[in-house]
């Protein structure tokens, strides 16, 4: 069996303390490979990988139950009628060994070796998930720091909606009811800034936490959040046919035989085990001493003890991840479906946005600075421009965004590309 991967792995994460001060890098490609080393999910797998390295160690044993050695000796008293009166050091040594004869060794080697099958797989998908979440709070900062810049438009925006109505206020062609809306409107972008700076700071504290590093040293990333213009390399067909590889998949067909194993060794402890010993004894008197060598086979009744509790259990457990392997392959297929409606019902959106909406709020906004330049349009006007302009913009970015998180969600569904996980 290749332990080679998982083992690199973990030397990798061992070796992450040491670069948790240098600061990351802001592209996605170099983020991924810094993650790789500095992250919070590997190292909680090591004492599992300690754990199945012992229980391979003693499935790998000669035997499983250790020999037992034995020891007597004493003082036997003067028989009666002694004239000699002379006492008897008597002492005997035996050993004997159980030994099964149902092939629970081969049972035991075997879920053993399932075992650090399935362990494996678990890290590859692990290793996935390393990936998804990092790539995910990538995205998610991106799309937070361009909802910054653009809530900062907002706020000079409004500010100079206020300031224009506080000089038509002046010259008496606006109101006060006028100026207490570009107040309004003003005091809310600024309320819509902070609540966008504070959900940048939440998730750049989020990955900071993840990468085992302060928030301090996290850079601006730097990336491009529209991907709704770039043709898939990949179809529906192909994810579906890569979905029996995933290695959440392969890690609960491992579990399912190995469960499968273990029903086999719990069956296999009805039989009962024989013990053989020898011994060796030496008694009677001096001149007289007899030494005595015997042999001896010992075979326990399977009469009332029959391990039906274990055996239960081992069912159970079989049952259960027969139903769980199912059940993941059911589900699996569902959301593969799911995933992939919504990515295109989300690249339609995207599609409406930045060819129909996107391009008339620019001219929008141009048109509406020029109408706040020479008073062309009355403030209830302006303010509704500006909101459209905004809620578009906004709705934009929520739409990019989660075209990006649904992307990225539906190729660690299917593990796609298959490579990066080998």
């Amino acid at each position: 069996m290749q332990i080679l991967p998982f083992l690199f792995i973990f030397s990798a994460a061992s070796g992450g303390a040491a670069l948790a001060a240098e600061p990351p890098p802001s592209a996605l490609p170099e983020l991924l490979q810094y993650a790789m080393k500095n992250n919070a999910l590997y190292p909680t797998q090591q004492a599992q990988l300690n754990a199945l390295e012992g229980k391979a160690q003693s499935a790998e044993a000669t035997f499983f139950n250790n020999p037992v050695i034995d020891w007597s000796g004493g003082k036997k008293g003067p028989a009666a009628g002694n004239p000699e009166k002379v006492q008897q050091n008597e002492w005997g040594l035996g050993i004997s060994q159980t030994f099964e004869i149902a092939g629970q060794q081969g049972y035991r080697q075997d879920i053993a070796h399932l075992s650090m099958n399935t362990f494996q797989a678990a890290s590859l998908d692990t290793r996935n998930e390393l990936r998804l979440i990092t790539a995910t709070l990538f995205y998610k900062i991106l799309a937070l720091q361009e909802k910054v810049r653009l809530e900062n438009e907002a706020v000079a925006l409004y500010s100079r909606a206020e300031a224009l109505v506080s000089q038509q206020i002046t010259s008496g062609s606006a109101t006060r009811l006028d100026n207490n809306l570009a107040t309004i409107e003003r005091h809310l972008a600024e309320n819509q800034l902070l609540v966008a700076r504070q959900s940048l700071q939440d998730t750049r504290s989020e990955l900071a936490r993840f990468l085992l590093l302060s928030e301090d040293i996290i850079p601006e990333l730097q990336g491009e959040l529209d991907a709704t213009t770039s043709v898939l390399p990949y179809t529906y067909n192909v994810l579906e046919q890569q979905l029996a590889n995933t290695p959440k998949r392969r890690q609960l067909a491992w579990q399912e035989k190995q469960a499968a194993a273990e029903l086999k060794l719990q069956k296999a402890a009805r039989v009962p085990d024989i013990t053989f010993g020898i011994r060796y004894s030496q008694d009677g008197p001096g001149n007289q001493r007899e030494d005595l060598t015997t042999l001896s086979v010992s075979v326990p009744l399977p009469l009332f003890q029959r391990n039906e509790e274990a055996i239960g259990a081992a069912v159970t457990a079989l049952t259960r991840s027969q139903l769980a392997l199912d059940n993941f392959q059911n589900e699996q297929r569902q959301q593969l479906k799911n995933q992939w409606s919504k990515l295109d019902n989300l690249k339609k959106r995207a599609v409406i946005l930045n060819d129909q909406v996107l391009p008339v709020t620019q001219m929008n906004k141009r048109l509406t600075r020029v109408a706040q330049e020479y008073g062309q349009s009355s403030l209830p006007d302006i303010l509704l421009a500006s909101q459209q302009i905004l809620t578009a913009q906004r709705n934009r970015l929520d739409t990019l965004l989660d075209y990006q998180t649904t992307r990225l969600a539906l190729e660690n569904l299917a593990n796609w590309p298959a490579e990066r996980a080998q």
